[in-house]
C-alpha cells in the first residue's frame, strides 16, 4: 500500500515527511517515512530504527511545513 492509499482510506493527511507524535502518555515525535502495508512507517526522533504505526489509532498529525492540514472529526 502506499501513503495515498492510506490518507484516502484513513481520511489522514499522511504524507512523507509530515511531522506526528504517537497517542502513547508520553508522546514520542516523528516523521512519516513511507507506509507498509496500511501502516505508516515512522522514524521516531532520535532512535535509529522506524516503528509501524496505525495511521488513526497511534498517531496525531502535526502541521507539515507549508501545508494546512485538513481537520478531521
Amino acid at each position: 500500500m502506499s501513503l495515498k492509499y492510506i490518507s484516502q482510506n484513513f481520511n489522514v493527511p499522511a504524507v512523507r515527511d509530515a511531522r506526528v507524535a504517537t497517542k502513547e502518555l508520553n508522546p514520542r515525535f516523528g516523521t512519516i517515512i513511507g507506509a507498509r502495508g496500511t501502516l505508516l512507517r515512522v522514524r521516531i526522533d532520535g532512535e535509529d530504527d522506524s516503528v509501524l504505526l496505525h495511521p488513526r489509532r497511534d498517531v496525531h498529525y502535526l502541521q507539515a511545513p507549508g501545508e494546512n492540514l485538513k481537520r478531521t472529526a
